[in-house]
């Protein structure tokens, strides 16, 4: 799976409308069946970006399908992870400057 999450973001990075529909055709036979999983949950982000790059309506309507109340909860956790890292690093460079 790890290489077509690099191909998503090179097709996103093109923009190209013909590249839609093997994204979707990805999604349906490799990640929408499996269970939650990490690369799961990699692909989707990977393959939305792409879809928000190319913007065509038929791109927007499968990402639109596909949200995951679930994949937007983890996204939030990874967010206030990544905020309260950097939190603990400011504090601790303020504290060696004492």
């Amino acid at each position: 799976m790890t290489p077509m999450i690099y191909i998503a973001y090179a097709l996103g990075k093109m923009g190209h409308p013909m590249a839609v529909p093997v994204l979707i055709e990805f999604l349906e036979r490799e990640v929408d069946f499996k269970f939650e999983t990490v690369k799961k949950e990699i692909a989707h982000r990977a393959i939305f970006e792409a879809f928000e790059q190319i913007g065509t309506p038929e791109a927007l309507e499968a990402k639109r399908k596909r949200t995951d109340p679930a994949i937007q909860y983890v996204d939030e956790l990874a967010r206030f992870r990544d905020e309260h890292r950097k939190y603990t690093r400011y504090l601790d460079s303020r504290r060696s400057l004492s």
